[in-house]
């Protein structure tokens, strides 16, 4: 990603890093840039040569949708010839702290599967920004061999309709406020499955399946969807916090606006932050 914007509060945290470091203290209030953020900001964003200007007084994305905490973190050196390379520079991992850093995050193909708009780099002790998911995963589906392990955003809030057939061991999916279901897939034969309304594909739920704990006739439940709040999605959150309860905000490092679709191939989505001074 390019450089985005250093906000107003971005650069206040980094001063406040400078003097603790200084007084060999560190406040959760001041940890690293921990956190990459994306969300689905402006609406009215389509165009991507022509994004909405960031805004430096930004404490927080316009429509959060995910967060997640790094898998890596790399002190480098810029060399002719480095194996990492940033557009048309390259560097080198460090055993001895630089004054570049490299942080990766890795977003999993459901986690993040939106049309990214903004991307925000968050420091502190963070857990997650807005609501995610209905629920700390796995909740039961109220169907014998079916665990509803990730509800998308889009769904909203109220009850779904999740169908099994039996002769077929086929399984759709009808989100609040729906009057479709989506396309029926066969399930019969266990594992995961993503199923998709058949208004809005957007608006998804991803079930794991065991094929032969299924029901023997026809059955349908009609699972309900929290109203949305600061809810931490497990497996998301940090080490240190890994039950889903909330935490707080955190500090809005570096944002930038960008479009990026969602992805077809069912793969992780890196992303790289270059921290330098």
């Amino acid at each position: 990603m390019g450089a985005g914007i250093l906000t107003n509060d971005g650069r206040i945290w980094k001063s406040e890093l400078y003097k603790l470091a200084a007084a060999s203290a560190s406040p959760l209030a001041v940890q690293g840039p921990h956190w990459c953020a994306a969300g689905n900001g402006d609406g009215t964003f389509t165009d991507p040569n022509s994004p909405p200007v960031e805004d430096v007084t930004q404490i927080g994305l316009k429509g959060e949708l995910i967060r997640k905490k790094f898998t890596g973190s790399d002190f480098l050196v810029e060399t002719g010839g480095g194996a990492i390379t940033w557009a048309t520079r390259t560097f080198n991992t460090s055993v001895n702290p630089t004054d570049i850093l490299l942080l990766q995050y890795n977003f999993g193909f459901l986690e993040g599967n939106f049309t990214w708009k903004e991307i925000g780099f968050f420091a502190g002790d963070v857990a997650f920004g807005r609501f995610y998911n209905a629920a700390v995963p796995p909740l039961a589906s109220g169907i014998t061999g079916i665990t509803i392990n990730y509800v998308s955003p889009q769904n909203g809030t109220g009850s779904g309709l999740l169908d099994f057939t039996a002769s077929g061991t086929t399984a759709t999916w009808r989100a609040p406020g729906s009057a479709t279901p989506g396309p029926a897939i066969n399930i019969g034969a266990g594992g995961a499955f993503t199923l998709a309304d058949g208004v809005d594909s957007s608006k998804i739920v991803r079930i794991q399946v065991v094929g032969g704990s299924l029901p023997l006739s026809n059955t349908n439940v009609t699972p309900s969807i929290d109203p949305p709040g600061d809810v931490a999605l497990n497996g998301l959150n940090s080490v240190s916090n890994p039950t889903g309860q909330v935490a707080r905000n955190g500090r809005l490092f570096v944002v930038r606006t960008i479009i990026d679709n969602p992805k077809t191939v069912d793969l992780e989505r890196p992303v790289r932050f270059l921290v330098e001074p």
